[in-house]
């Protein structure tokens, strides 16, 4: 299969045109205005072959220009598609589910937008009732794992990897993977809380961040970097966090500035240290003075 997308610097739009990839390796798009297209190509694995071995799927994407006059030539190299396969388990203070009802899910962190806006349908593997998945045919990268789950509150509390704990961290797929452990807990864990307004810094802040104290989980859209508008009365909440130990600030966030390093490291001396624990749910009482953030902490009995 092949896609064409022209995008115009601001947003992108997919292009229809004659698909012969799948016959012969060829492929071609008539009557395309003059601009800029991304191309992606993916070949789907063959499993199972009577007779033969499984062939690996592979993927490519390349940018070309189109002028208004003559064919743009594009040759396309495919690189050999990854899979990650392994098992789901329960936290031993869980309770227990249809495992078939839970889907294994990656994100892609590193891949260019275009290839990474092909995956939807090939990153996500329902379990078998014994908890087994495998996600195949996807382009070799950098990814998250995540829980997908249509009912209940279920969410990985670990992940391990070559008995490597890589729980909310990317990991690098660049050849199969499998043995991949998965824990399951039935809580997620949340917190809530308010907002003093004793000091003018506190009246003018609009949001409250909550990011992980240990920088390997500063990365690029992890669960683990989160801003929470702060409501009317002082109120604000986070859901589905993983246990850990987090730092938490109030102030006048801009909800569109990305979370850079360097913006987390100069939060770091302004805010207040918390810790949650797997199904605990906080209440969180936040001071600003001066600038920096202090926290009461509590936790709510019956939980």
């Amino acid at each position: 299969m092949v896609w064409l997308e022209y995008s115009d610097g601001f947003r992108a739009r997919e292009v229809t045109g004659r698909d012969l990839a799948a016959a012969t390796g060829a492929f071609e798009f008539d009557d395309l205005p003059p601009g800029r297209y991304a191309i992606v190509a993916n070949n789907a694995p063959i499993i199972g072959r009577p007779g033969g071995t499984a062939l690996p799927g592979g993927w490519a994407t390349e940018t070309v220009d189109v002028s208004p006059d003559g064919t743009t030539q594009s040759t396309l190299q495919l690189d050999r598609a990854v899979a990650i396969s392994g098992r789901l388990a329960f936290d031993p203070l869980s309770s227990r589910t249809d495992l078939s009802t839970i889907g294994v899910s990656l994100v892609p962190i590193s891949l260019p937008p275009p290839l990474a806006r092909r995956l939807p349908g090939n990153v996500l593997d329902q379990t078998d009732f014994s908890g087994r998945f495998a996600v195949r045919n996807i382009p070799a990268g950098r990814y998250a794992i995540r829980i997908e789950t249509a009912e209940g509150n279920w969410t990985a509390t670990s992940v391990r990897l070559f008995g490597r704990e890589v729980v909310d961290e990317p990991i690098e797929i660049s050849t199969d993977l499998a043995a991949i452990e998965v824990t399951l807990f039935d809580r997620r864990s949340d917190l809530r809380g308010t907002v003093g307004t004793e000091d003018a810094a506190a009246q003018t802040a609009r949001a409250v961040a909550l990011f992980a104290k240990e920088t390997r989980y500063w990365w690029p859209g992890s669960p683990r970097i989160r801003l929470a508008p702060i409501a009317l009365g002082g109120t604000f909440e986070v859901d589905d966090l993983g246990p850990g130990t987090y730092l938490i600030a109030a102030g006048d966030f801009d909800p569109g500035e990305p979370w850079t390093e360097a913006l987390l490291t100069s939060l770091r001396p302004l805010a207040a240290e918390i810790a949650i624990g797997r199904g605990e749910r906080l209440i969180v009482d936040l001071q600003v003075r001066a600038g920096r953030t202090t926290a009461s902490v509590k936790v709510p009995s019956g939980r």
